[in-house]
Order: structure tokens, then sequence, then C-alpha cells
């Protein structure tokens, strides 16, 4: 079996202790924005977008916006000249592919999943933010978003359905639609129950950096081709 190797990133041994400023900046999101990020995506998109000089930011899977609302502030706070943020969901009160097949047949609300994204109410709450000024919405699957535009990014970030099919499938896509250099992240980095994260990210990079063993972060000079 190949090996893969798994740099752990500096953040993990850094004290996860924000400024009183960040502190706020990411309360007033998550009082805004429903959604499952907290301080440690905060202080990695931070390590991330510092990588960046003139940002062009894909983000499949928006849900409510929080995500976005996080990279938008940081980078408004940094004062950056320019930037873009695409943001890519079905926005369907559609199944994950990852949900457990005995829900799978239920709506969002009926499997427990609370309330479908949708894209007006994310864009609203981006609005209501101030943040929605260089961010674009599309209503699409990740693939077939990445397969049908021009656009070319400095970071995808990808938090969609967590099976090991959907990741590997979205890794595979986005890769051509990053620039030299180009970074590519995501979320939830499990095999456990339903999840195949970590599985597809072995597979497809031949390194790869852990954030608080939850956060991957890979070069696309990392990607191992699909056979």
């Amino acid at each position: 079996m190949e090996m893969v190797r798994v740099k752990q990133s500096p953040l993990t041994s850094l004290v996860e202790r924000l400024d009183w400023k960040s502190q706020r900046r990411r309360s007033q999101i998550d009082a805004e924005c429903p959604g499952y990020s907290g301080r440690v995506h905060w202080l990695f998109f931070k390590s991330v977008l510092a990588r960046l000089t003139t940002p062009d930011i894909c983000i499949l899977g928006v849900y409510n916006g929080r995500d976005i609302a996080y990279m938008a502030k940081i980078l408004q706070a940094s004062e950056a000249s320019h930037y873009t943020i695409t943001g890519v969901d079905k926005f369907t009160d559609s199944p994950g592919d990852d949900w457990p097949k005995d829900v799978r047949h239920l709506s969002w609300r009926d499997a427990g999943f609370g309330d479908p994204p949708e894209m007006q109410r994310a864009l609203s709450h981006l609005k209501n933010l101030g943040l929605a000024a260089n961010v674009c919405l599309h209503q699409a699957r990740a693939d077939d978003f990445l397969n049908n535009t021009s656009q070319l990014f400095d970071f995808i970030y990808i938090d969609i359905s967590h099976d090991y099919d959907s990741t590997i499938v979205a890794i595979d896509a986005s890769i051509p639609r990053l620039k030299p250099g180009g970074l590519l992240a995501g979320d939830d980095f499990s095999d456990q129950g339903t999840w195949g994260v970590g599985r597809a990210v072995r597979e497809r990079f031949d390194q790869f950096q852990l954030y608080f063993n939850w956060l991957w972060l890979a070069e696309a000079g990392d990607y191992r081709k699909k056979k």
C-alpha cells in the first residue's frame, strides 16, 4: 500500500485563542448564519487566506453562508484590495449522499437536519452582515458546476456530502479549476459511519496537511492523478 505523508499543521500547536476583535466578528456571523463551523474554521481560513494575494475562492457547499461570511470578513478585515467568493450548493430539500439509508427518503426537517439550504436565505444572511458585495452564489451540484465553468480559483473549499464518492468526485473536478499553485481544502476529515472524506483525500494526494485533525489542506501539485 502506498504511503501518504500527512503533515501536522503548525496551527495545531498554537494556542487556539482569538483576539477580541476576531471573537466579536465571528460571534456576529454565528448569530446571523446558522451552521456548524466555529473557532477552528475561522483560524484555518485566516491561515490559508493569508497565503493568497488576490484571492478568487470557490466554496462547494454553502448551507446558510457561514463559511462564506467567515472568509469575506477575514478578507475585509485584512483590507484585501480584490477578492471574489463563488458559492455553489444544490439549494434543494433533497437528501445528502452521506445520509443514513433509513432517512434518505425524508426531507431535511423530517430527517432531523433542520431547514434545507436556500439560496435567497443564504444571500440574505450575507447582505445583513454587509458581506455580499464580492459574493456570487450558484445553484448546482459541485461537480456539475466545476465541469462547466471556465473560472479558475486560487482556493477551493469542499464542504458537501461527506461520503467517499462525493468527495473524490469533487476533488477530481476541482483540480482543473485551480490556478497554478492553487490550494484545495475541506472539512470533516473522517471515515466514520457513512463518511469517507479521509479515505478520498488519502487516495488523491501524495501529501496534505491536517488542521485540528478535522480540516485538510492540499496543494494542487500534490494531486495524484486518478488511474
